[in-house]
Formats: structure tokens, sequence, C-alpha cells
């Protein structure tokens, strides 16, 4: 359905929002951007051509609400769904600064560090998915906006499951999804792998200007599930051989070969840049001249079966191979590729008539589960001159960002044994006790907050160990301060059942609550390792060394370090804290 046919909405209203004007069609939604009728705020409408069924209907709400409760700041927010006139729409928030297809045309490159900024962020949002047990399975540039900060959010979850008449996707919208689309995920069989392997599709399009395969789809669909991509190195010869490395693991035809998760991927790519001294690409629009493409067979036998050739080349799509002798293997004959086509034609064709089916994302099962691997087992950036570290610590994403920042020693710490020059108050809620600080609070919902009153920091990592003893909630204060009964600051906040808290006081700031975390240790009695990385008016929150959320606020520029515990409704609150540590930062 095209521009004409959703441009007929417009002037309509759906829900509490008034049509405005077209923001994009796609091959199974329009999108408007909304005005609320009362509120005055705007949203982005999206109408699926779909029209459902009164049985259909439920199955649509159902989703709806999955995806009303995925939490993330690089996630779109579903702000609400419903059903009119037999049509299904969503509301979500508005991201005025359009895709990254629109920032970057097909055929441009884009800056290596650039490229790694985005990769962060996108694999940030999809870990954070497959936690809650959900597939995207429709990653691309398309799909991913950019919000009011220059931030990338994540979009259409969902969606394209919504939309069960798949008979409506366009030619041009199954192509735009086959070209990142998984080996695994053709056969029917996504996993949370299945999104890296697009994601690292992506990644290879922004740095060479050219989509991993060309071709016509059949042609696409089997260069994914047989192929290796191009060398990175041949389009562009400057590349640094650790970044094309990363790139290609995450490529592998065999999704056990990839890396444990996206985020994984994301970071490993940022200490291959790192590490290059070459990481600066300049954006251009990249040549159009003919590129050869991978048509010969390698150089092992290929069984004509579909799951012997995938696994084959599997192993040579993975970096261990350089790029040279992947160049060699295509230097093959050519002659014994059309026995490959041939034996995955009626495949293909099965593939192609329902692709739809499978591009769309998924409910893991039970005994699927997202692997989660510290950000910070990387390698060690002592050799970094301080100028070099600040540059790094300028460009880097949140798990790069992390490793830079706590792989050196700190600028401040405190073991939290005794009382020191860093005059931590001492009254009825806070003290030491057994060799912790302890904060204990004794009214129903009320948050104690107790300060290392001799510090005062500005651009600063602050890290602390803190352990739930009966408390409802703990954490830290930043940048905060007091005077009499008024209190200011930012608070990072963790829960027992694994959830963890973002709120201010004294601040406007859209607040994260009760998003819950699998990198949260749950229980009490159980300690937990979080940090804040705060840089100007961007701050980054971890969990036991794994990225959980960022945030963007410009009121509190500096101010002292607190510790804080929360009481529920029942019962007195207590957290204990040791090993407090603080990096102090560059200025952005």
């Amino acid at each position: 359905m095209g521009t004409e046919h959703g441009s007929q909405l417009v002037g309509e209203r759906i829900g509490n929002y008034q049509l405005l004007r077209l923001l994009g069609s796609g091959g199974f939604a329009d999108v408007y951007l909304g005005e609320h009728q009362h509120l005055g705020n705007y949203a982005a409408i999206k109408v699926l051509h779909t029209r459902l069924t009164n049985e259909q209907i439920e199955g649509f709400r159902q989703e709806g609400r999955i995806l009303a409760h995925l939490l993330h700041p690089h996630i779109v927010r579903v702000l609400d769904f419903d059903v009119q006139n037999m049509r299904p729409f969503l509301v979500m928030s508005y991201a005025p600064g359009g895709t990254l297809r629109q920032r970057h045309s097909r055929g441009s490159r884009v800056p290596l560090a650039r490229v790694v900024g985005y990769a962060q962020q996108v694999a940030s949002a999809l870990d954070y998915a497959h936690a809650q047990k959900l597939i995207h399975c429709d990653v691309k540039p398309e799909n991913m906006l950019i919000d009011q900060q220059g931030n990338i959010i994540l979009s259409d979850f969902g969606v394209a499951s919504m939309a069960h008449d798949t008979r409506s996707q366009t030619l041009a919208t199954i192509a735009g999804t086959i070209a990142y689309i998984a080996p695994e995920q053709i056969q029917g069989r996504p996993r949370t792998a299945s999104d890296q392997y697009a994601l690292s599709a992506i990644v290879y399009e922004w740095l060479s200007g050219e989509r991993p395969f060309r071709g016509s789809v059949s042609e696409v669909v089997s260069q994914h599930l047989v192929m290796p991509p191009p060398p990175l190195s041949e389009r562009l010869p400057d590349i640094p051989p650790a970044v094309e490395k990363v790139i290609f693991t995450a490529l592998a035809k065999d999704p056990h070969q990839r890396y444990a998760s996206v985020g994984d991927f994301a970071a490993a790519l940022a200490q291959a840049s790192l590490e290059s001294s070459t990481d600066e690409l300049d954006e251009v629009t990249a040549p159009r001249a003919a590129v050869a493409r991978p048509r010969s067979a390698t150089t092992r036998k290929i069984e004509s079966n579909v799951e012997a050739t995938q696994d084959i080349h599997a192993q040579q799509s993975t970096p261990s191979t350089s790029p040279s002798l992947m160049s060699a293997a295509r230097q093959q004959p050519r002659h014994r590729w059309p026995i490959i086509a041939g034996s995955l034609l009626l495949a293909i064709l099965l593939i192609v008539g329902g692709i739809a089916a499978f591009a769309r994302p998924t409910v893991m099962s039970k005994t699927t589960t997202a692997r989660h691997t510290p950000v910070a087992q990387l390698h060690p950036t002592a050799t970094l001159t301080p100028a070099q570290r600040s540059a790094a610590i300028a460009s880097a994403g949140p798990n790069q960002l992390y490793h830079l920042v706590t792989s050196v020693p700190p600028t401040w710490q405190d073991p939290l044994k005794a009382q020191d020059r860093n005059n931590w108050t001492i009254s009825q809620h806070c003290g030491f006790s057994n060799g912790t600080y302890r904060v204990t609070s004794t009214a129903a919902q009320a948050l104690e907050v107790c300060f290392a009153n001799n510090t005062y920091f500005c651009n600063m990592a602050f890290q602390i160990q803190i352990t739930h003893l009966s408390s409802e909630g703990g954490g830290i204060d930043f940048r905060a301060g007091s005077r009499g009964s008024k209190r200011w600051g930012y608070t990072f906040m963790l829960k027992p059942e694994g959830a963890y808290d973002l709120l201010a006081s004294g601040v406007s700031v859209i607040p994260y609550t009760h998003v819950s975390s699998p990198a949260v240790h749950t229980g009490y009695h159980v300690s937990n390792t979080i940090t804040v990385i705060a840089r100007g008016s961007d701050f980054y929150f971890y969990a036991n060394r794994h990225f959980l959320v960022s945030a963007h606020n410009s009121t509190l520029t500096c101010g002292k370090i607190g510790l804080i515990a929360l009481e529920g409704s029942n019962t007195p609150a207590a957290a204990s804290f040791s090993n407090a540590r603080v990096w102090t930062l560059p200025s952005p």
C-alpha cells in the first residue's frame, strides 16, 4: 500500500489523536504525525493496513501489551494501542530526527567511530529485548529512529507479526528485509543471534556503502544461506583487519559461531576500532562500479543438500579465514555454483513465498535464554596516553565507555570501613557497622540519603558495592546536595527483586521506574556492583559490569555523592555499602 492510500487518512481522528501528516509508508503500515486532542502533544501513529477480524483483535491486543512493557531508552515507547473500525493502530513516541536510512542513504559510507556508536545503542536495545524473551527479526536502518537528543531508538518490535495478511507486503519491503536476514531465520528458526547477524550486515553496509549481498530476492536468499560476503578489505583497503574479523564473526552462517550476545559483538567492534590507527573512514558516496560477487564453489566438496552446504560455508564466513584466503576461494572455477543453485531452487521459491512470516519479532521459548557477558572483558587500555584516552572516551559507546573508564586506577576510593576525610554522614540512619557503611530508613516509603560531605564531583564515574539487608531498594546519589529540608540530585537505585529505578530530586527528569534486568542479582544479603558514568548531560548506568540504560539531563552539573536506602510499607530498610570508587573524567 503506497503513500497515496496512506495520505487519505490525514485529517482523520484515530483514538485521541488528529492525524496531521504522513511520516512514512511501509509494506504493512503507514505512520502519521498525530496531535493529542486534549494534551496537544505529538506522537507517531502507526496504522496497519490489515483489517482484523473479531478473532484476531484479541491477539493484536496481547502483542500490544507485550510491546507496551518494553521500557528502554533505545527502544521506541508504545504509548497506546487499539482497534478502530477493525483497523489496528499503535501510538508511539515521536522521533523527530527521522531514520538512519534517511540520514545515511544507500551507497553512502559512515565513519567507523559513528558506526560503533550506532551499533552499541542498537545492541543495548536488542540485548534488553532478548532478556524479555523477544527477538526483533526485522533489524534494518529503516527501523532505527533518531530522537530529539540524537539517540538511536529501535522501532517495529512486533509490528510485522501483527500484520497477519502477509500478502499485503510489497516485494520492495520483503527485499529490504531479505538484505539483512540470517540463514536460520530464512529456514524458520530465528534466535537471538539472528538479530546480531542483521546488525552486522548493516555495519558492513555502513562501512562499505554496499550490502553484503546483491541480486534478486532468490539470489540474495541463497547467498545468505551458503556464500560468505566479499571481504570488506576489497572495498575498503584501509579497514583495520581486527574490525573486519569482528564483523565476519557476527556474519557467521552458524549462529553458534557468532558472539554470545549482540552487546558482545558491539563491544568487540568498539575494541577493534580503538586498537586501530585508522578509525576515521570519511563518509562519501560509494562508487557504483560493479564489484565481483562470489559465485564460485569453495575449495571443499559441497554436498547438494542445504544443511551440508550451509555448514561448509559457515566455516569460511568466519574471520578466522583471512581476507586473502577468502579471495583465493572465490577464484575457483565458477561451473560448480549452478549445482548449488539448482539444488536450492525449490527451497528458495518456497522461502520467498513465505518469507514475511519469518520476518517478524518472535517471543523466545522458555528454553531460550539471552547470554550476558560483562562489558569489561576486553583488552587493557593502560598503554593509551591521557590524550588518547580522552579522545576515546569522547567517541565511545556505553560498553566501551565502561571499559575505558574503569580499566585504570580510580582517582578516589574509600573501602567504607571507618570514617575518614570524606566526612560521611553519621546519624541515626547513617553510619559504619561491621566494616561497611550502613544506611537505614524507618519511615514508611521513605528514602534515606547519607552523603560523603567532603566530596564534590562533576564529570566522573562512581562505583560501589551494595548489599540489600532488608531494604525495598538501595543505591547511589550523585551531583547531589541539600540545604535544610531541601534535597536535590540524581538517584540510581536497585531493587532486591532484580529491578532498577532512575529518579531525581529537585530537577525535572523522566524517570525509569521498576525496570527489570537479568544483570541485577536478586535477593537479600546478595551483593551487586553498581556504576554510573556522568559526562556533561549524559548518564550511563551499569549493574555488575552490564550496561543497563542511559539518560540525559542538563539541570545539575556537579555535586556530592551519597548512598540511599528505601523502606517498604511494612519493614525498616537497611542496606550496606563497601568499596566506593570514583574516576574523574575530562569535560565533554
